[in-house]
């Protein structure tokens, strides 16, 4: 690659943006997605299980934050003069879009460029973007392995990842959970949180919620919002530890706060019963519908349990609506929703 054709295709992106930021950070951020936890109202798994959140790092271990055009050129430079490192970092402003025009295939490009060199922190990030792009899992598999052994956590993440769903080869969760034992031990949260969810589900070893709230601590403690969530959840059915549907509520008020999907459902879930504070049907209504529009299936199925049941002054009893979400729930794949709306009948 000529470094005049990447400050080319830098300077198209990202020259006139003196405010943008490049982001090198550890972990996925809120996720996502990343992967449903919530043993009450967890959606059935599909084949293969829905494996826990966050999904494949695709970012640096240490976090930094760079202005833009400056850095982002330096980087260039310095990846065109042969710093892998900084071939990894342009990969992931490449990826993210963060800087640069967003183009996932230029990053993969990148990081298959550090991974060649021998570079294993690029080998690692191969390993996740191929994951995220649903390429070659087999690959995925390999690089990521070949990082892990190499001593990159981010690497023994994504393998466990990929493991976890059954990508690329056989699912092994007993496996997928040694390797995010080692990328939580480097600080990688994210193998610390799906690590929580596998002993918390009981996937691969014994269900054991103790371990599974000392995982979500960990991550809370770190900041990490969506760790929070989970060990609120745990909290409120004193799963694993003393049971405090205020505190539970607390870190379900902040959760949703900040986005997080799960946390809106698991205070929904609280606001509807008057756990943890003041019972507020009308609001669980509000957090719950909002959540179903953006996708999220169990807060449809238990927003129709609302509607079926009736929330007293704060709610009448609407059966057709009921039947609308759970029959979209359901759509879905959620089998407590097909039970209900199969019961409910005409």
């Amino acid at each position: 690659m000529r470094i005049g054709i990447v400050l080319a295709a830098l300077c198209a992106a990202a020259c006139g943006s003196a405010k943008a930021h490049v982001s090198v950070r550890a972990g996925t951020g809120p996720a996502p997605a990343p992967i449903a936890h919530e043993p009450k109202v967890r959606p059935q798994p599909v084949d293969p299980p829905a494996a826990p959140k966050p999904g494949p790092e695709e970012t640096a271990v240490a976090a930094a934050s760079t202005p833009v055009p400056d850095a982002t050129l330096a980087m260039a430079r310095a990846c065109d003069a042969g710093d892998l490192v900084k071939c990894a970092e342009l990969a992931f402003a490449y990826s993210q879009g963060e800087g640069v025009a967003k183009d996932g295939k230029h990053a993969r490009d990148l990081y298959v460029r550090t991974c060649e060199a021998g570079n294993m922190r690029g080998c690692a990030y191969l390993s996740g973007s191929l994951a995220v792009a649903g390429e070659d899992n087999a690959k995925g598999r390999e690089v990521g392995q070949k990082a892990c052994d190499a001593g990159e956590p981010i690497g023994c993440f994504n393998l466990g990842y990929l493991l976890a769903h059954g990508l690329g080869g056989d699912q092994d969760y007993v496996r997928a959970g040694d390797l995010y034992k080692k990328a939580c031990d480097a600080a990688v949260y994210d193998g610390c949180f799906n690590l929580a969810e596998l002993a918390e589900l009981g996937r691969g070893r014994t269900q054991d919620y103790v371990a599974a709230v000392a995982l979500y601590q960990k991550v809370c403690d770190a900041g990490k919002v969506w760790g929070c969530v989970s060990l609120g959840n745990l909290m409120a059915d004193g799963k694993g530890t003393a049971k405090d549907e205020v505190k539970a509520r607390g870190y379900e008020v902040a959760g949703c706060d900040a986005g997080e999907t799960e946390g809106c459902r698991h205070l929904g879930r609280l606001l509807a019963a008057g756990r943890g504070g003041d019972k507020d049907v009308g609001k669980a209504v509000t957090v719950w519908d909002g959540n179903c529009n953006k996708g999220d299936v169990p807060s449809c199925r238990m927003l129709g349990d609302l509607y079926r049941d009736g929330g007293g002054k704060a709610l009448k009893r609407d059966r057709a609506r009921a039947r609308t979400l759970y029959q979209a729930a359901c759509e879905k794949q959620d089998a407590e929703a097909c039970a209900a709306l199969k019961k409910l009948g005409k």
